[in-house]
């Protein structure tokens, strides 16, 4: 071009072109530990989406968002805080019972649960409404117990990529006064009276449900759970 505008061939090779990109600033892509912290409660649901390029036309409303909540419920996923809100769209509250240190820890039996699976009675006693609750408690509970085991290991639980309630299967093997103070005050939700269920029969199978699961690093498993509440409700009707 510069040889067509009547420059020698010699004078034109004193030249080049390149780019200027003094004014390019690339911006780091800060995505996956926007949702990180916002699922840590370390920054805003705005932030996160602003650093995943989105705005805030893009955030659910208030129908989307309670569809969202009773799917991650639904599907076992859901953390919780999740939950809670869950729960409370549903009309139920919870209320969790201030920590009460203790000097002593009565250690919790062995379980013996998934030994005898069994054992009780039939599945189809046990209402669909108090397995349904049941569930939701018992993933509460594991929920509590998998942020519990995080807080205690910190570090050495960062790169296992599993949700807090399914933690405890990738953890060695827990004693039994452990598995007590993992589930301590789990089961501080009041049971509806629509329930017809006594509370503290409820709350003490589920106990001794979640017990097992967590010493025999055992998942969760709807007919198991029916089985067992069924033998241990009717037990403590039989006392």
């Amino acid at each position: 071009m510069l040889e067509a505008e009547g420059m020698s061939r010699d004078e034109a090779m004193a030249f080049s072109i390149k780019a200027d990109t003094s004014q390019l600033r690339m911006r780091p892509n800060r995505s996956k530990e926007a949702i990180e912290l916002y699922e840590h409660g370390e920054i805003s649901a705005k932030t996160m989406r602003r650093e995943n390029g989105f705005d805030e036309t893009d955030a659910p409303d208030d129908i989307e968002r309670r569809e969202w909540l009773v799917r991650k419920v639904a599907s076992g996923s859901a953390t919780p805080e999740m939950v809670t809100e869950a729960l409370r769209l549903l009309g139920i509250e919870i209320i969790v019972a201030p920590e009460v240190e203790s000097e002593t820890r009565e250690a919790r039996p062995e379980p013996s649960l998934l030994d005898h699976p069994n054992e009780g009675m039939p599945e189809e006693d046990v209402p669909g409404d108090v397995v349904a609750a049941s569930e939701v408690m018992v993933h509460w509970a594991l929920q509590r117990a998998g942020n519990r085991l995080k807080n205690r290991l910190g570090p050495k639980v960062k790169d296992i990529d599993v949700p807090a309630h399914e933690l405890y299967l990738r953890m060695p093997e827990l004693s039994a006064s452990e598995v007590t103070a993992l589930l301590e005050d789990a089961w501080a939700c009041p049971i509806s009276p629509e329930l017809k269920v006594d509370p503290a029969r409820l709350t003490s199978a589920l106990d001794q449900y979640t017990a097992t699961l967590l010493g025999l690093r055992k998942p969760h498993d709807r007919a198991l759970l029916r089985t067992h509440l069924a033998a241990a409700l009717e037990r403590a009707d039989a006392s």
